[in-house]
């Protein structure tokens, strides 16, 4: 029952694979991923959080959108070859 079940998680571990790298395919989802992997500095007056006139700026270290490219192009690689 253990073997069937290792067996049935990874077929359905491998389709779960290939939804996501077909949803990280589509530009509209690879540019939502893209941007999301900024920082945010943010400045507070005395008030802090509550503060009505803060001052925010996103910040995108160089080379991020690159190297993020690379790294999910080896983890896709990687679970390709593990679960085919």
């Amino acid at each position: 029952m253990i073997a069937d079940a290792r067996k049935w998680g990874k077929a359905v571990f491998s389709g779960s694979i290939r939804m996501l790298e077909a949803e990280y395919q589509k530009t509209a989802r690879r540019d939502a991923v893209l941007q999301a992997g900024g920082i945010r500095l943010a400045l507070f007056g005395r008030e802090f959080y509550l503060d009505e006139n803060q001052l925010e700026k996103t910040w995108q270290p160089p080379c991020f959108f690159q190297q993020y490219e690379q790294d999910i192009s080896a983890v896709m690689d990687r679970l390709r070859k593990e679960y085919p």
